[in-house]
């Protein structure tokens, strides 16, 4: 007859037994982790996390993230979302929400139909990203040959809402005039609504100071721009710009139909015609053209 003391021994050697086995079977896929991890498992591994930060930055998808980081500069894909296109007269330091090494020149060229008195206004500038959200820009406002004045402007991008559709930022710019040394300073609101894939609007409100060193006047600065996408290479824009003084006698304002063309990676081009309006003026004819160059 077996002792009782050794039935007992028995009895939790078995037990001990099964529990181990039901221990084994749980954490079965954590005793696989002992083995030296194949490449695919690797390679899944990371697609996974690929995809968890896609899903926690708010994309869409892991292939919309590598879109977007790809094309840095060429005009629609070269800021943040949401993207609302600029304006051809008063345009912006780079789309808010351009990314940092972003750089740009670009050529305004506005002429007024007056006959024989006609003068082209136009003004080549640089416009560079020195940070995620934050450009400067300089300026040379030109007369036919002669530089008219010195311009230096700020842009700000403060972030998004409405689940990435609209975008608001700030611009501040001064101006020198080389003739009359004077100094006019503009301090402007910017929102982007991205409506929907195709209508896009950008507004702009703020002030202006003809002049601070000769006492100068504050002038009211609202710009509204429609735009509608035909294409990745092609859309119609509508832009207006009033400026608003303490006598309406005295309002200047542009209405400007235009279209921005897509050429290639790293040009772009927009021309238009309508109507200007300066205090005390008439109404007057008036064309445009921007002509583009992202590096």
């Amino acid at each position: 007859m077996i002792p009782l003391r050794h039935c007992t021994l028995c009895v939790l050697l078995c037990l001990a037994l099964l529990l181990s086995v039901s221990h084994a079977d749980t954490l079965a896929g954590e005793i696989v982790l002992f083995h030296p991890p194949q490449p695919e498992e690797l390679e899944a591994v990371a697609l996974e996390a690929v995809d968890g930060v896609a899903l926690s930055e708010g994309w869409d998808d892991a292939a919309n993230m590598e879109e977007d980081l790809s094309d840095m500069n060429t005009g629609i894909a070269g800021s943040t979302r949401p993207y609302v296109p600029e304006p051809m007269v008063f345009d912006l330091i780079r789309p808010l929400g351009a990314r940092k090494g972003e750089l740009e020149i670009n050529t305004l060229s506005v002429l007024p139909l007056r006959g024989k008195r006609s003068r082209l206004n136009w003004a080549p500038e640089i416009e560079y990203a020195f940070r995620d959200g934050y450009a400067i820009e300089f300026e040379l406002p030109m007369e036919n040959l002669a530089v008219e004045s010195y311009k230096l402007a700020l842009q700000g991008t403060v972030g998004t809402v409405l689940d990435n559709r609209l975008i608001h930022g700030w611009q501040v710019l001064g101006e020198y005039g080389r003739h009359d040394r004077s100094l006019r300073t503009d301090a402007m609101y910017i929102v982007g609504h991205r409506i929907n894939d195709r209508w896009s609007l950008l507004s702009m409100s703020g002030l202006r100071h003809t002049d601070i060193t000769g006492g100068g006047r504050f002038r009211g600065l609202l710009n509204n721009s429609l735009f509608y996408a035909v294409s990745d290479k092609l859309t119609f824009g509508l832009e207006t710009n009033l400026e608003l003084a303490r006598r309406t006698a005295r309002n200047s304002y542009l209405i400007m139909p235009q279209i921005h063309l897509e050429i290639g990676r790293h040009y772009s081009l927009q021309l238009g015609g309508g109507f200007e309006r300066y205090s005390h003026g008439r109404l007057r004819p008036v064309l445009g053209m921007r002509l583009i160059r992202e590096i």
